[in-house]
């Protein structure tokens, strides 16, 4: 019988165990491929829940902006009251909700809140593939639900299931307001869910509030030293700073920084009692005041004033650079715009617009020019109105020179305002279009929670 050579089976028992290491590391690759690609498919679900979700806090605070216009969904009522816009009808986040095979309902505590208005989104398309989030969240701001003492930092914020005391923002610092509306911005909590088609669900909470631009100390503020004022040579036109708006919070016809400048404005008012303000005597003069006291920070120096136009053309909705003649979307009362003009600009004609305007080169207009909300010229500083019509600029216009000045000096130069002629036409101060309830920038967002 023939006998293998002893090498002959050394190497069949190398070869199997090769096999074997072989066959072994085979199987480890497959196990952590299929492992890679679990984990793969889980952070894929899960990033694409985070983005639906954060999609839904964007749709939530767009249909609460001033570009929302019918779409506009109003703020809660009250602490006890909050909004859901919901994917669907059948999806009640309060009860029992499935949605995409997962739970979707509401795991924040109930804290008494009553969703009295739930509504069915008309911006979104029903197919979940495409807007994945379930539903958003929208409710007014407490200590107790932000989970912070406003009062005393270091301690533990209120235990009582509902504080009823509403948070507020000033544009700077959160704050307690007892008997709203108080001077500011109510804050706002919105919470979004989303689950996508293979069950990873993602919650993302974000605290917002109304952004508005700092109050105007004036119908008309010529923010800046030895300011050049030319008043309407008609009977008709004038300035007032009796507020129109709903809050009738008056203020000076015209505003200054210097009592020095207070008499050469008030020479260039050719009507006293087309003036009048909060400081109007009898007989009037001219309204007149220095509102260097109540100038908002923003408004006080080269860089507030920088940091200002800054923040307004991020929130812009249309921005143009050079000299310009019209502004092709100039916004409407119900439809306010935010335009930023980087250089000259020339209305005329029949113009109207609504909004927040800023030019940061001269602004002429003629013609039979309106416009509700507030004109910022703030860079040139210098406002030019011919023959001015019965248009009327109601809200506020804020004048100051930046250039070159502060880039030279590193202080404000002397604004100028002149109406040449003037007809029918004046400013008339009102907060409705200056300080708007509902704002007049986009929703600011203040702290986001994944």
């Amino acid at each position: 019988m023939q006998q293998w050579p002893q090498e002959r089976g050394v190497a069949m028992v190398i070869a199997l165990l090769a096999i074997g290491v072989i066959t072994a590391v085979g199987f480890a690759l497959m196990l952590s491929s299929a492992t890679e690609t679990l984990i793969h498919r889980d952070f894929r679900g899960s990033g694409v829940a985070f983005y639906a979700s954060r999609g839904g806090l964007e749709e939530a605070r767009g249909r609460m902006g001033p570009a929302a216009g019918v779409n506009r969904i109003p703020p809660p009522p009250d602490v006890n009251t909050g909004i859901y816009i919901l994917l669907n009808n059948t999806i009640d986040p309060r009860a029992g909700c499935a949605y995409n095979g997962g739970n979707c309902a509401d795991p924040d505590p109930p804290r008494n809140f009553s969703f009295q208005q739930s509504l069915q989104d008309p911006l979104s398309p029903a197919n979940p593939a495409q807007v994945p989030y379930a539903w958003v969240k929208i409710t007014l701001a407490t200590q107790e639900v932000l989970g912070r003492n406003l009062v005393n930092p270091a301690q533990p914020p209120p235990l009582a299931t509902v504080d009823p005391t509403q948070v507020y923002f000033d544009g700077r610092n959160l704050f307690l307001c007892a008997v709203p509306p108080c001077e500011g911005s109510p804050v706002f909590i919105y919470t979004a869910m989303a689950i996508e088609p293979g069950g990873s669900r993602h919650i993302v909470r974000e605290v917002g509030s109304y952004a508005n631009t700092p109050g105007l100390p004036a119908a008309l503020t010529l923010d800046g030293p030895n300011p050049s004022f030319r008043g309407g040579t008609s009977a008709r036109y004038g300035i007032s700073g009796i507020d129109q708006g709903a809050q009738s919070d008056d203020e000076a016809a015209i505003g200054v920084i210097d009592n020095s400048d207070i008499g050469t404005v008030e020479s260039g008012a050719p009507r006293p009692g087309n003036y009048p303000g909060s400081g109007s005597a009898s007989p009037p003069p001219a309204d007149v005041q220095n509102v260097s006291g109540s100038l908002d920070p923003l408004y006080q120096d080269c860089d507030g004033l920088d940091l200002l136009v800054a923040n307004l053309r991020l929130a812009a909705d249309h921005v143009y650079t050079g000299t310009t003649a019209g502004l092709p979307d100039p916004g409407s009362t119900g439809s306010p715009v935010t335009n930023v003009v980087d250089g000259d600009l020339t209305l005329s004609g029949t113009f109207s617009g609504a909004g927040i305007l800023v030019v940061t080169g001269n602004l002429y207009i003629s013609g039979d020019p309106s416009f509700d909300g507030i004109i910022y010229v703030v860079g040139s500083g210098s406002m030019t109105i011919s023959g001015s019509g019965n248009g009327v600029f109601r809200g506020g216009i804020f004048i100051a020179n930046t250039e070159p000045s502060c880039s030279t000096s590193g202080t404000l130069g002397s604004p100028q305002f002149a109406i040449n002629g003037g007809g029918n036409s004046g400013i008339r101060y009102n907060t409705d279009f200056t300080e708007p309830p509902g704002g007049n920038l986009p929703i600011r967002i203040l702290e986001l929670n994944y």
